[in-house]
C-alpha cells in the first residue's frame, strides 16, 4: 500500500486543520507527528479545489461532507454501492496510525461507520447524506487528537 492511501484516514481526520498544508508539513495528533506525503497532498488539494476550499477558514461545516466524499472516493474507500467500505477504511488506518491510537480510534471510526455510513446515498451530489458520517470523523479526531 502507497504511503499515500496508509494516510488517507488521516487526512479525513484532520480536514478542517490540514487544507492549507505545504508538502512535507507534520501534522500532530497528541504526541505523535505524521507527515503528509506529496501524494497524500495532492489528493487532499485536489479535493479542496474541487470544493472551493482556498484555507483553513474557507473549510466550513456546509463544505465538510462533499469534501469528505471526494476523499472517499479518491481513496477507493467506498463499496460498488456507493457507501463507505468499512474493511477498506479500517485496514488503512490500522496502517497509517501509531499503534497506541489505534484501539479507540478503531473503536470510534468503527461507531461512525456502523451509525452513519448506510444512510449515504451515493446519488446525493449535495452530499448533504455524508453530513452525519463526515462530523462524526470530524468530531472523533477533536476527541481523539485533543492536546494533552
Amino acid at each position: 500500500m502507497k504511503s499515500g492511501q496508509k494516510l488517507s484516514i488521516v487526512l479525513l481526520l484532520a480536514v478542517c486543520y490540514i487544507v492549507n498544508t505545504t508538502d512535507g508539513e507534520l501534522i500532530k495528533c497528541k504526541t505523535f507527528d505524521m507527515k503528509l506525503s506529496e501524494t497524500g497532498h495532492n489528493h487532499l488539494k485536489e479535493c479542496a479545489t474541487a470544493h472551493g476550499i482556498a484555507s483553513k477558514k474557507d473549510m466550513t461545516p456546509d463544505k465538510i461532507p462533499c469534501f469528505s466524499k471526494c476523499i472517499f472516493e479518491h481513496k477507493n474507500l467506498i463499496d460498488d454501492k456507493g457507501k463507505p467500505h468499512k474493511e477498506n477504511v479500517l485496514n488503512i488506518l490500522s496502517d497509517a496510525v501509531p499503534e497506541a491510537m489505534k484501539g479507540g480510534l478503531t473503536t470510534s471510526l468503527t461507531k461512525c461507520l456502523d451509525d452513519h455510513g448506510d444512510g449515504i446515498d451515493p446519488t446525493d451530489e449535495a452530499c448533504q447524506t455524508y453530513t452525519p458520517l463526515a462530523m462524526c470523523i470530524h468530531m472523533v479526531y477533536l476527541e481523539i487528537c485533543k492536546p494533552e
